[in-house]
């Protein structure tokens, strides 16, 4: 009897070893930027005081670092590139495993739900791997694979040891160091004009047609509830969704939901007047960071004006400014990135409302008439024509970047010719 007991423990041992390793080896080779960017979320001692949830146009739209820098809150992006919600559900659900915030924030401007089959793109099967893979291994991640895969492949996202396997060849001391993330936030430099057109209230889907139980809502409404956490739902602003007809029937179904339940939604897609079209997209649904730092902004308000938070002590407070400084090194690489790529349109949404930077905008002489699109483009985020320089020594016309914590010229650049 004794020998079957040993050799009953020394199996159950010898499966919690395998399925130790497994995880612990698949954690190693899985593509670091599918997850590093959630290390400083399961790193972080004290709870945040918010968390956000949603698609990469939450994750293009929020930047934490200056929701700390302006408000003093400490925040998380969550969001992960086009995660429907469904999968923020399980993305919220893992994530109060480890953190109690004050507020979550919950979007829902890509209402799909999709779940991922045999015959399912790989491109979907690698976005959903984006979603999972930095999830711990226990009950909360079997459960959400099983949901969102319908049980086909479980092993495949519990322990994905088998796709990642030929990186033993690449592994390298940098691929198995933690990528650098700002609180999962995410920059995407570019500019593409849009048309932002007026909400329209009067089309809502009835409900027969669309159901956001069926969509999770309410186990997103009861989930919180159960965490004494504040969720707020969202819509961030997504120009290229105005135009096609299923998006305003079914956001204001979601809003009328919302109102039945007794829970705030913010709708920014409707109120988005503080969105430039010019200036603040990168294509029809993502925000570049001029657009993000206005949403980002909007974001502050609303929590100022309907949340105290409590002030972190000085450990806590002076690891975040050391962070947000390593943010502003990084601004200021991409930054000159930019000037070395000659991208004046990247170059300008990245320093527009910012403490720590402005341009100078130098011409050969008063009645010189700067190219039309870059003195709009300019006078769009602000900088025109407090920024116009009269400079006859010169036969060019230069865009100085100035850090204005030194009040120094960091870099320049020749601007186009007139048009």
């Amino acid at each position: 009897m004794k020998k079957i007991i040993r050799s009953v423990i020394s199996l159950i041992l010898f499966a919690v070893l395998l399925v130790c390793s497994t995880s612990a080896v698949s954690d190693l080779l899985r593509d670091r930027v599918n997850t590093s960017k959630y290390d400083r979320f399961y790193s972080e001692k004290e709870d945040f005081d918010v968390l956000f949830f949603g698609s990469s146009r939450v994750l293009d739209g929020v930047a934490p670092m200056q929701l700390w820098k302006d408000y003093g809150i400490r925040s998380y992006n969550m969001a992960q590139h086009n995660e429907n919600v469904l999968v923020s559900y399980w993305q919220l659900k893992n994530a109060l495993n480890y953190q109690t915030p004050k507020v979550v924030f919950f979007d829902v401007s890509l209402f799909s739900a999709n779940i991922v089959t045999p015959d399912s793109e790989k491109g979907l099967q690698a976005y959903l791997h984006k979603s999972l893979d930095h999830m711990p291994f226990g009950i909360t991640k079997i459960q959400a694979v099983n949901a969102l895969t319908d049980g086909y492949d479980l092993n495949e996202y519990l322990f994905p040891l088998a796709i990642y396997h030929n990186r033993w060849s690449t592994l390298d001391e940098e691929a198995a160091v933690p990528e650098q993330t700002f609180m999962g936030g995410e920059d995407r430099i570019k500019l593409e004009y849009q048309l932002v057109g007026a909400w329209d209230d009067s089309l809502v889907l009835d409900r027969d047609a669309f159901n956001p139980d069926l969509l999770g809502m309410n186990d997103v409404i009861e989930l919180c509830r159960e965490h004494d956490v504040d969720v707020v739902f969202t819509c961030v602003p997504a120009a290229g969704e105005k135009n096609q007809s299923y998006f305003y029937p079914a956001i204001n179904g979601f809003a009328k939901y919302f109102e039945e339940k007794g829970v705030p939604f913010l709708n920014f897609c409707r109120d988005d007047l503080f969105i430039n079209g010019r200036t603040d997209y990168a294509d029809g649904t993502h925000l570049n960071p001029s657009g993000s730092r206005k949403l980002t902004q909007a974001f502050g308000e609303y929590l100022v004006s309907n949340y105290t938070f409590d002030e972190p002590d000085a450990e806590t407070k002076a690891v975040w400014d050391e962070d947000y400084e390593k943010y502003v090194l990084t601004r200021t690489g991409e930054i000159l990135g930019c000037i070395g790529n000659d991208d004046v349109y990247g170059y300008l949404m990245l320093i527009s409302g910012t403490e720590e930077f402005s341009v100078k905008v130098l011409v050969p002489s008063e009645d010189y008439d700067l190219d039309r699109r870059i003195k709009n483009f300019l006078f769009d985020m602000g900088f025109f024509p407090d920024s116009y320089m009269v400079d006859p020594t010169s036969d060019v016309v230069l865009l100085r970047l100035v850090d204005l914590r030194s009040s120094s010229v960091v870099a320049e650049m020749r601007l186009p010719a007139q048009t």
